[in-house]
């Protein structure tokens, strides 16, 4: 599971992604990738290891929760985005990031 992130704002000169995964190692370690940086650029990364793959779910979820608390937005894949209704204004799109992080909790 991959969940890519974005924050937009021109008059603050900001356009940041976030990405965020979870990853398993040839040992059978379980772990969250995160990749962060300004588009356009390949931004930094690193590697988280927790025992089970459970505890790795769980801090999946809170760096999500995190990043939508400061403003970030969940970016919809191609099948996703489809699917939305003309006129959706911000507000909603956000509102459904949100319920996409507690059902991912």
């Amino acid at each position: 599971m991959q969940i890519d992130m974005r924050r937009i704002n021109p008059s603050l000169n900001m356009n940041r992604f976030y990405s965020v995964g979870l990853t398993k190692d040839l040992f059978g370690q379980h772990g969250v990738h995160r990749q962060w940086g300004r588009f356009g650029t390949w931004g930094r990364h690193c590697h988280d290891w927790y025992r089970t793959q459970t505890e790795a779910e769980a801090a999946l979820s809170d760096l999500v929760k995190q990043k939508l608390a400061r403003g970030y937005l969940i970016k919809l894949t191609a099948s996703e985005s489809h699917g939305r209704r003309r006129g959706e204004n911000h507000a909603s799109r956000r509102m459904a990031a949100k319920r996409a992080a507690t059902a991912a909790s």
